[in-house]
């Protein structure tokens, strides 16, 4: 184990540093050509200048005689939330006022001679800035789940998950530095090669990931643009008959099989505001405009599937734009995923006063059958053969 830490003037961990190098530098070259991940690119650009200071300074590679690594725990936050900004807004600038978020970190080049003080401020900041970032990609996930129907093809969960991931990174390498003082050097090091390793696999994954998003949703401006011009009283009967209005429009003109229908698309169809329609949906519907059309889709599936049917391909014609979107938002529903229940057989059960039942060909005994509500409709999961009527 003592060889993983050792004394050498090149140790396993400085090779980690050179990988991390090597793959944000990948990372850079892969994204910068999509416009709203350039963001990104500086978050790994400065993970790669982190690294190589650290290399310099672990192996007196320039004989650097001044500490500047610490300065960069005032770097991250700002360059983080800057990322996280740039994605969300699709339309947003880039600016020279934006460089004010570094004073901090300019004001502590100085000061690195006071370590702790300068890696103190740096975990604030870092703190702030998350809080601020967070908050961010959570209002982007709530306009695309108000503003489209396909939100699930550009929502950020991964972007959350990374966050948390590197939060704690960030935490246990300042208990690290912190109890360096009371650490033999072989405890010291081995728990710093193990953070830089964690490190590399955790920004290799961040790049996968980035590359492999497949759509960003485009509308903050506008969802911000309703929010701040949503009127404080709200007249419930008139949003629920204009819900009405909506709702029957959708049904009739099956808008919903449209894959990419967004409440830009309804607001043309019924002439109404983009900021009504949500308005409508949100206080009649009592969901969110993606939770309304994907049930919707989720009841037209119901109601034509067959025990022989092309399962893909009527989830297609439902409005699904991918296997995995339908499998998930089926899941969601109904609670299990379409293959777990290959021998099911739907029909449509209208609930009104009594408990009215509509089913067309065959009578299902209770025995044998699990049923779930979806709505206004049934899923009867076949366990036996039903029994037929003439």
């Amino acid at each position: 184990m003592e060889i993983l830490v050792s004394e050498y003037p090149l140790r396993i961990v400085n090779i980690i540093e050179l990988l991390i190098i090597f793959i944000c530098v990948y990372g850079c070259f892969s994204l910068w050509p999509n416009q709203r991940f350039r963001g990104l690119c500086m978050v790994l650009g400065l993970e790669v200048l982190l690294m190589m200071f650290n290399f310099s300074e672990e192996t007196g590679l320039f004989n650097q005689s001044y500490l500047i690594t610490p300065v960069f725990s005032l770097c991250t936050g700002p360059v983080f939330y800057l990322f996280v900004r740039h994605l969300t807004y699709a339309n947003h600038q880039w600016q020279w006022r934006q460089a004010g978020h570094f004073i901090l970190a300019i004001i502590a080049i100085p000061l690195t001679a006071y370590t702790q003080w300068v890696l103190a401020a740096g975990s604030l900041s870092l703190l702030l800035y998350a809080i601020f970032s967070y908050r961010l990609l959570t209002r982007y996930n709530k306009a695309a789940q108000t503003l489209t129907s396909n939100d699930n093809m550009t929502r950020l969960s991964w972007l959350k998950g990374f966050m948390i991931v590197f939060g704690l990174l960030m935490l246990q390498d300042i208990i690290r530095l912190n109890s360096q003082p009371f650490l033999n050097f072989y405890v010291s090091n081995t728990w710093y090669l193990f953070h830089q390793g964690a490190v590399m696999i955790t920004f290799a994954v961040l790049i996968h990931l980035a590359i492999h998003q497949r759509e960003l949703f485009d509308s903050l401006d506008t969802y911000d643009d309703m929010e701040s011009t949503r009127s404080a009283s709200v007249d419930k009967q008139l949003n629920q008959d204009l819900f009405k209005q909506i709702d029957d429009l959708i049904k009739d003109e099956r808008l919903f099989r449209q894959p990419r229908l967004s409440l830009s698309d309804i607001s043309a169809a019924t002439g109404l505001g983009i900021k009504e329609v949500s308005a409508a949906i949100n206080e009649g519907g009592s969901m969110n405009f993606s939770e309304y059309i994907n049930r919707m889709r989720v009841n037209y599936f119901i109601h034509h599937v067959k025990p022989d049917a092309a399962v893909l391909h009527l989830a297609l014609e439902a409005g699904f734009n991918s296997k995995s979107s339908f499998n998930t938002l089926f899941k969601k529903y109904i609670k299990q995923t379409p293959s777990q229940t290959p021998q099911c057989v739907y029909f449509i059960c209208q609930f009104s006063e009594g408990l009215q039942y509509i089913v067309n060909t065959y009578f299902f005994p209770t025995e044998g059958y699990s049923v779930v509500c979806v709505d206004a409709y049934l899923l009867v999961s076949v366990t036996a053969d039903p029994v037929g009527v003439a």
